[in-house]
Parts: structure tokens; sequence; C-alpha cells
């Protein structure tokens, strides 16, 4: 192409401008710097728009103390005539119901079936109450009785003896009323409820302290329990002429968390079943190997022998 034939090509904006494809090249820029602005001023701020941010922290706070437990010293609980609770009342189980949901539905569920969330890492499993399989007091009122103001502590059941007598007989009727089965409350069980636990006569109920206070207690519990199974593993070497060491040392290899599920359980020490049976039923964390299972009856005998005298 000759010198003098050169094309010219002019763009005319205001036309462009009125497409719509090519207004859009024009604004897109314009979008994407405004999209860095709006990030970096999240970032920027994200305290702010969080729980984490101080304005909200002093409001979390003062929530969680609204529903902390606070201290509170012991009472005395009023006495019953238990011949009052030979039957069911409508207005009993409707109690029983409230009290259940506050203190019972966390682990054996809304319903009873021994499905509630707090109860889905224990072991054994929170009862299924509409069953009356294998109870280990029994489902006669005066044995509901006292699992409820003794507890099960060998099957995470806690004691509710804090409560009102009348609130624990609202409770007990209310679980019988979830399912058919249960045995007719009869006269002479009351009596024995009675004689065994003086209930006509009231009860002094127990100091009730903050979660704040119990959680430093564990906490401080916790490990004073931790250095005093240190140091029984410590000077385990002191104990390497009793029966059962060599066992201990060969089949234990993660010795302060075997020990301290044992000191947690201490139904291990009455026989050696119960030995075996708490070993097998926490293999996944209790710091035992294999070895475990190969052992004989001897040696399991011995094992057994062996930490009664360490702990």
């Amino acid at each position: 192409m000759s010198e003098d034939k050169k094309i010219i090509v002019e763009t005319d904006f205001k036309e462009n401008f009125k497409l719509p494809l090519k207004r859009f090249v024009f604004i897109y820029p314009v979008f994407i710097i405004a999209m860095i602005i709006a990030g970096k001023f999240y970032v920027q701020n994200i305290d702010y728009m969080s729980d984490n941010s101080a304005k909200y922290k002093d409001i979390i706070v003062a929530e969680a103390q609204e529903d902390d437990f606070q201290t509170k010293p012991a009472i005395m609980l009023a006495g019953v005539d238990v011949k009052n609770y030979l039957t069911s009342t409508d207005d009993l189980i409707s109690k029983g119901s409230i009290s259940f949901a506050t203190n019972c539905a966390s682990c054996h569920g809304e319903k009873g079936m021994g499905d509630g969330i707090a109860g889905a890492g224990l072991n054994p499993k929170p009862r299924n109450l509409h069953s009356q399989d294998g109870w280990t007091n029994g489902t006669k009122i005066n044995e509901m009785y006292k699992t409820l103001e003794e507890g099960i502590i060998k099957n995470g059941m806690n004691s509710y003896s804090q409560l009102p007598i009348e609130e624990r007989f609202a409770l007990i009727y209310y679980i019988r009323s979830l399912a058919s089965g249960y045995p007719d409350v009869k006269e002479d069980e009351l009596s024995d409820l009675d004689l065994t636990y003086s209930l006509s006569a009231g009860k002094q109920s127990n100091n009730q302290i903050s979660i704040e206070k119990s959680i430093s207690l564990l906490t401080k519990e916790n490990a004073e329990s931790n250095f005093k199974l240190t140091n029984i593993v410590t000077n385990l070497e002191n104990k390497k002429d009793v029966a059962g060491y060599d066992i201990f040392q060969k089949t234990i290899d993660d010795k302060v968390r075997f020990l301290k599920i044992l000191n947690t359980n201490q139904t291990w020490r009455d026989n050696q079943d119960n030995f075996v049976k708490i070993i097998n039923s926490t293999l996944l964390t209790n710091g035992v190997n294999v070895g475990f299972n190969k052992l004989n009856s001897i040696d399991i005998s011995n094992l057994h022998n062996f930490v009664k005298t360490i702990i």
C-alpha cells in the first residue's frame, strides 16, 4: 500500500457507549475496582462484623453469666407423706415432664428413647426409658427413687438428690407414663422408701456451686490426678520384682492414659471380669496394645493384681 493511501480509523466514543456490549467494557474495570475496595474494607473490619467484636463481648459474657448456676448453700427439703404418691395424677405427670425436660432430656432424649445429644459419647448409652429390661436398680417405684437419690456412677447416671422430694416422685411418674409395663406401685414399697430415706421427715439438700467454680475445681482435680499417675509411671521401676510388672510393660503403651481410665471407674477392682470388661470397652482410648488380647487367664490375673498394687 502506498504512503498516500493510508487508512485512518477514528473511534466515536459516544456511538460506542450507546451499544450495551461496548458499554460493559467501560463499566467492568469500575466494577472490579469497587469489589477490591469492598473486600479490603471487609477484611479490615471483620472483627466488628462477628461475635469477636468488643462491642458484643460484654453482651455474650452477660448472657453466659445469666445461664450459670449460682452458688447456693444446702437447704432443708420439706418432708412428704409417701401415701400421697401411691397413684399417678395429671398434676404429677405435668410437673414431671417439666423436670424431665430440664434434667434428663439432654441424655435420655426428649421422648426418653436414650438418644439425647449429651449422652452420645457415654458408655454405656443412656437408658431407653420405654424398655423395662436390664435396669440396674429395677423399675419398681422404690428402685427408681433409689436411682434418683444415689445415682449410678458406673453407668454415668448422676444423683438428683438436690431435687425436692415431690419433684422426684413427679419425675418418676412422668417416666412411667412414657410406656406400659412398669410394675404397679405398692404401699409397702413407699413405706420402705420412707424408712430408708426418712422422706416424711425431710432432708437436707446438697450445696450447689456455680458452673465456673465447678470447672475450676474439676480442672484442678484433673491436674492433680495426672500428676499422681505420672509419678506412678515414673516410679514403676520400684515395682519390677512384683508379678505382672513385665506384662504391664509389654501390653500398655500409654500408661498414664490407661491408669487414668481405671482411676475413673473403680469397679475393675472388684474382680477380673470387670477389669477385662473395662479394658475391652475402651480399646480405642485406653493405651493398651494388641498384646493384651494374647494374654492367658493367668497373665490377666497377674496384670490385674499388679495394677491394684500401684493405684
